[in-house]
């Protein structure tokens, strides 16, 4: 009942982020990513690529894209964090915006090799929409940090 709980509270933050009213200079923080990154840091890598690949397949379904693109990036981001804890201490409560930082660079490669090979391409957005996000990330990872520490005690109850 937990585990369901959790979810649920997940796919509210899914839709929450997909709600046009919360953008901020026209790109929303992508709080599914951050935690992704935070339940990969602080679980496992394992579990976080079953995580990336169901929250990749809702993103997909919320955002009528290609299935499988937000699947693929999210994968990519929870295996990456692997190479990440290598790097940083994983305990700090900075090293997740610093991550999330470079994780939606990591993104945004990704979903501009996808748009080459399947659509049209506005290499403005490329430029500016990036940015943005990751700052917006990097700022909201700190807040979201608490947020998920909460919601990962419902879906892990017996480790954390």
């Amino acid at each position: 009942m937990r585990t369901i709980l959790g979810i649920i509270i997940l796919a509210l933050i899914g839709v929450i982020q997909s709600i046009p009213e919360f953008k901020i200079y026209g790109v929303l923080p992508d709080l599914l990513l951050i935690f992704i990154i935070f339940y990969s840091l602080k679980i496992s890598v394992a579990q976080g690529l079953i995580w990336a690949a169901f929250i990749g397949f809702f993103q997909d379904l919320l955002t009528s894209s290609n299935i499988g693109t937000h699947i693929f990036v999210n994968a990519t981001i929870a295996y990456s964090v692997e190479l990440y804890k290598k790097i940083f201490v994983s305990d700090l409560i900075p090293t997740l915006s610093i991550i999330s930082l470079i994780s939606t660079f990591v993104k945004y490669v990704i979903l501009f090799i996808e748009s080459l090979l399947f659509s049209n391409i506005s290499v403005s957005n490329w430029l500016v929409l990036p940015l943005i996000e990751a700052g917006l990330n990097f700022v909201f990872a700190f807040p979201m940090y608490f947020v998920y520490k909460w919601i990962t005690r419902f879906l892990v109850p017996e480790s954390y």
